[in-house]
């Protein structure tokens, strides 16, 4: 119920519709959110009555919601609260979803699939909420086609990434560029909404270096895409380790 788009169409819906949200009312909501490293808790609410408390391995209020969701799947189909409870609690996340790459030398390392302006918010939020540390935001567009209809939208999603690092755009074969479309204007977009420390580095290498020698202690490094970004995240982490390993002698 937080997505407009979702509630423009619920009226011509002609079946029963089952409603979750946290900023709207709805049938599935969550009250006392708490976002943690690495995990969140939540109190369950349907219609109005308290469910119980859900214990989440995975960070964000985006998933929280997803959380919800689930809940509500469960519920209809007859599995008790106890049960989900119990289980949710076992799920620590999917491949290339906010996915620990390496954790060294105070340097953490995150990938994530993120590559629509919408999972991009949620994902920066997400390592916002639940860390407190400057986030280094990596981001390889995918597909000029993708990057055509969105170009506006990623101009807006990068709000809160202390910095942002834009990559070529990723575009196998047959796909061919559009004029207009670029990496280099996305950055001119992020700007223009108000966030300055924004850069275009459209080679994979070259993110690679400029980051080993830019992260410090404290940082968070998120690469995001639904290309072959995640590399530089696993090459980055093995570079980290390598250096403290060294350094270790």
């Amino acid at each position: 119920m937080d997505d407009e788009n979702v509630r423009s169409i619920i009226p011509a819906v002609q079946r029963r519709v089952i409603t979750y949200g946290l900023d709207r009312e709805a049938g599935f909501t969550a009250r006392n959110i708490r976002l943690e490293e690495r995990g969140s808790e939540f109190e369950a609410v349907y219609h109005g009555k308290p469910l119980g408390v859900l214990k989440l391995q995975v960070p964000g209020r985006h998933n929280v919601a997803n959380a919800l969701a689930t809940l509500a799947v469960c519920q209809e189909v007859g599995l008790p609260f106890s049960d989900v409870q119990k289980h949710i609690v076992g799920f620590h996340g999917a491949k290339r979803r906010f996915q620990l790459i390496g954790d060294v030398g105070g340097v953490m390392v995150i990938d994530d699939y993120a590559h629509h302006p919408t999972e991009i918010r949620a994902t920066i939020k997400a390592a916002k909420d639940g860390w407190k540390r400057p986030v280094i935001a990596v981001f390889q567009p995918h597909r000029y086609t993708r990057t055509h209809f969105l170009m506006e939208e990623f101009g807006k999603a990068f709000g809160e990434a202390d910095e942002v690092i834009i990559a070529g755009i990723y575009s196998p074969p047959p796909e061919k560029p559009i004029p207009g479309v670029s990496a280099e204007r996305i950055v001119e977009l992020i700007q223009a909404n108000g966030a300055q420390n924004v850069r275009l580095i459209a080679e994979k290498g070259d993110i690679l270096e400029y980051l080993a020698r830019r992260v410090q202690p404290g940082d968070m490094v998120l690469t995001m895409g639904a290309g072959d970004i995640w590399q530089v995240a696993k090459a980055l982490a093995e570079r980290l380790h390598d250096s403290e390993t060294a350094n270790a002698r």
